[in-house]
């Protein structure tokens, strides 16, 4: 995945004040919303790669070498921590709320596939590919490792500004993406015979798990549980 432009670059050839940064920003937000539901959903296995790319991306504006460059990644906790490192951990994952009537009324799981889209078939004409998708609530935790509190303090704080600035980026990509914040605290592990620093900040991302099928297969499974009743 090819690094996004970091719009906040201050060292690039053409800058953004705060008021066109901000404006840049809610026409990408604008946008992430109004566009149409990706044939190939959201999965949240989709969305770490786009962490990574966006504190790479961060990087490169800060001109950190790339042997320097801070790594995301999945495991957790890691085996060795050189001077600082995060990683990524899915705490809970359930069935999204949905609303049923009037903002902050009614609302429910969304427990059953709901319809998202139908489209003529690209291989079979005269028939319809027909999507079908589920709202999911995920609680990220992203847990950030320094030898020292005040190296681990100042990462963590680095990162939610990453988070923050590069959200345009994720809601394109069909993610929202809320902070909740560092509600643990600081924790002292012992990884390797070395004492580090933790610090969990959690992140709730919604996704739109979707899945497709064709007319045809859907009355061929209709038929199929007719004729094991009869």
């Amino acid at each position: 995945m090819a690094p996004v432009p970091d719009v906040f670059d201050r060292g690039a050839s053409v800058r953004l004040n705060e008021t066109e940064y901000q404006v840049f920003i809610n026409q990408q937000m604008v946008a992430a919303t109004e566009q149409p539901p990706s044939p190939e959903g959201h999965e949240i296995e989709a969305f770490l790669p786009l962490v990574q790319n966006a504190v790479i991306s961060r990087q490169m504006t800060e001109a950190v070498p790339e042997d320097k460059m801070l790594q995301v990644l999945e495991e957790d906790p890691p085996e060795t921590v050189d001077t600082e490192m995060i990683t990524f951990a899915l705490e809970a994952r359930i069935p999204g709320q949905r609303n049923q009537g009037p903002a902050g009324d009614n609302r429910m799981k969304e427990v059953v596939p709901h319809f998202r889209s139908s489209i003529d078939h690209p291989e079979h004409p005269g028939e319809k590919l027909v999507t079908m998708g589920k709202l999911y609530d995920n609680w990220l935790n992203f847990y950030i490792y320094a030898r020292t509190n005040k190296v681990a303090m100042a990462r963590l704080i680095w990162f939610e500004k990453v988070m923050d600035g590069f959200k345009w980026y994720f809601g394109r990509n069909g993610f929202k993406v809320y902070e909740e914040g560092c509600t643990i605290g600081r924790q002292r592990l012992e990884i390797d015979g070395i004492t580090v620093t933790r610090y969990p900040v959690s992140y709730l991302v919604r996704t739109d798990d979707t899945f497709h099928y064709a007319e045809q297969e859907l009355k061929y499974l209709l038929l199929n549980v007719n004729v094991q009743e009869e």
